[in-house]
């Protein structure tokens, strides 16, 4: 008789476990989606005197005019190793970071061991990442690289 008192209790257990478990489930949806992302931008580089090193970063929302959070033109000095202040970007807008060597024309290349480098960084991770250097080709004007979020990749 004892063994079937046992038996009846560990098959109560385990249909209250399995009852339990199952309705966890039931009641929650998903999180939603964020309306806004905190983006930061972390640029640094080496070898920039003269280059007419620049950065420039910015908001681009689906309508109306540009929001630019950072245009530092020229960066002054040989080296740079800065992280902006986070800015709240609505995830209905894109995010681009442009860099350039204003000076860099033509065929002309960006000395050995210059460099520009800026990371966008989402939500505390680094998302895109663009760098000009000695190898990067001057465009129609001069040296330049953009890294750009798109309001569908947030």
């Amino acid at each position: 008789m004892k063994h079937l008192a046992t038996l009846r209790y560990l098959l109560l257990v385990l249909l209250f476990a399995t009852a339990s478990a199952c309705g966890d489930d039931e009641g929650k949806q998903a999180d939603p989606a964020p309306t806004s992302h905190s983006v930061a931008i972390h640029y640094i580089g080496a070898g920039l005197n003269n280059l007419g090193a620049r950065i420039a970063a910015g908001i681009i929302p689906p309508s109306g005019p540009s929001q630019s959070l950072l245009n530092i033109d020229p960066i002054p000095g040989a080296q740079v190793d800065v992280t902006t202040a986070a800015s709240t970007v609505p995830t209905s807008s894109d995010f681009s970071v442009t860099v350039d060597f204003t000076t860099v024309k033509g065929t002309a290349k960006a000395p050995a061991g210059a460099y520009l480098k800026a990371e966008i960084i989402v939500d505390g991770k680094v998302r895109k990442t663009v760098q000009i250097d000695s190898t990067t080709p001057a465009g129609a004007a001069y040296v330049t690289g953009n890294a750009t979020i798109l309001s569908k990749e947030w």
